[in-house]
């Protein structure tokens, strides 16, 4: 069960050091969505992040800095602006350049987790449960659909939208690769601290189920 991060939606103070150490806690991925960084401020928020941690670290923007920090990869936003095959070259290049480097993804349809192809190191779905963080966005799936579309689909899911502490036992119940964690840390007064206790109840979760 892959625990995921996403940068906090607005400026936090002190946050790379934050995420550094969930890194340290036992992050296993971290997202870094910062739409409105230019490069600078984007390899600035990357430079304070020890460089051991680096190759956990998937970019939303600004990918040439891939070319520049061992990051662990790239994830193709699908609200970009761009043409999809600017995309598509562009990404094709990066690949290029570095023959290593990782793609994640976003879905919003059940469809698209069983037709497309093995290609990510894992993707979103959304939005999974009500998700303030998101835009207020309300459930899309229906419990049914949901687990007969995570049986079929050939890239590792992620739940993203409203995953709280009081959802981390159903998302795993559901047949999810991992979750995606947004408010339920970055709206916590210790955001570290939040994260633990996620960790935990995963965990607790997961051993549960294997001494049934």
């Amino acid at each position: 069960m892959r625990i995921v991060l996403i940068s906090s939606p607005g400026r936090n103070k002190g946050e790379p050091e934050l995420v550094t150490e969930m890194f340290q806690a036992g992050l296993d991925y971290f997202h870094l969505k910062k739409p409105n960084f230019s490069t600078e401020r984007l390899a600035n928020y990357l430079d304070r992040i020890p460089a051991e941690f680096h190759p956990k670290i998937f970019l939303h923007s600004k990918y040439p800095l891939v070319l520049e920090y061992n990051v662990g990869g790239i994830h193709l936003n699908k609200k970009s602006n761009k043409p999809n095959w600017y995309r598509s070259l562009r990404v094709s290049y990066i690949k290029f350049r570095r023959k290593d480097i990782k793609v994640t993804a976003s879905y919003s349809k059940l469809s698209n987790l069983h037709f497309d192809q093995a290609l990510y190191e894992h993707a979103f779905l959304s939005p999974v449960f009500e998700s303030i963080s998101e835009g207020n966005y309300q459930p899309a799936f229906q419990e049914r659909g949901l687990i007969e579309a995570l049986a079929q689909a050939k890239n590792p899911i992620i739940a993203l939208g409203g995953v709280e502490m009081d959802k981390i036992e159903k998302v795993i119940d559901l047949g999810f690769h991992g979750l995606a964690l947004l408010g339920v840390v970055w709206n916590d007064t210790h955001p570290v601290m939040a994260f633990k206790e996620i960790k935990a109840k995963v965990e607790a979760h997961l051993q549960s189920i294997q001494q049934q």
